[in-house]
């Protein structure tokens, strides 16, 4: 049931083009916003947080469509190329923290 619901919010959020909304900016592991999102190879994005505990609990699977990610992981980790800074950078100029406040912020 969790996985169905988590495919269900796997979005491809930095490619979108006009306003984000604020189904883009959630992650589909904590429902949270994304804080320093990381776009995987499938186009799948997660908090930088989500994603760590992920790996280090599950294997090197996206959580949304499970495509392998071990040799792209490591080559991220490797040159400190996790944080898809463009959609950051989106997400810090689009979103109002403010409106946010009474959520969770998964740091």
């Amino acid at each position: 049931m969790l996985n169905v619901s988590i495919r269900l919010f796997c979005l491809l959020q930095y490619e979108k083009i006009g306003p984000l909304t604020a189904e883009d900016v959630q992650c589909p592991i904590c429902w949270s916003i994304l804080i320093e999102p990381v776009s995987l190879p499938c186009k799948h994005s997660l908090c930088l947080a989500c994603f760590r505990k992920h790996v280090e609990e599950t294997s090197l699977q996206c959580p949304c469509c499970r495509m392998r990610l071990s040799v792209w992981s490591r080559k991220a980790i490797r040159t400190n190329n996790l944080v898809n800074e463009k959609f950051w950078e989106r997400i810090k100029k689009e979103v109002n923290f403010t409106i946010y406040s009474d959520f969770n912020l998964c740091y």
